[in-house]
């Protein structure tokens, strides 16, 4: 069994059929517990887990701070898409700059641009 502290809003990636099927093929059973992200570091009992996924690279950093021997390494196996939500006249403009364009009807940003 592994065990992992995540934060609440990867709970339903974990509780997943598709995770759980994944894990299983790896032979691996993945329990996990909820915490607040900045909360984790400070988590009784946080030694113990075989894993932290905090919501960002700030709050696992703060994990490092104060169990850094602990840690033995840090992975960003995925990161949370970005949505924007807008009107009609803002996409207008922001497509007029080259900025979004809509592709099968759904908007999307050029976030390089």
């Amino acid at each position: 069994m592994v065990h992992g502290v995540i934060g609440s809003e990867k709970e339903s990636l974990f509780a997943g059929p598709e995770a759980k099927e994944i894990f299983a093929r790896h032979g691996l059973d993945v329990q996990v517990t909820t915490s607040g992200s900045w909360a984790m570091a400070e988590r009784a009992g946080i030694e113990e887990s075989d894993f932290a996924s905090p919501s960002s690279e700030i709050a696992a950093a703060h994990i490092e701070d104060v169990h850094g021997d602990a840690v033995l390494s840090t992975t960003r196996p995925f990161y949370s898409p970005l949505s924007v939500a807008t009107g009609e006249t803002v996409l207008s403009v922001l497509a007029q700059k080259g900025l979004a364009e809509q592709r099968d009807g759904v908007w999307h940003l050029d976030m390089a641009a």
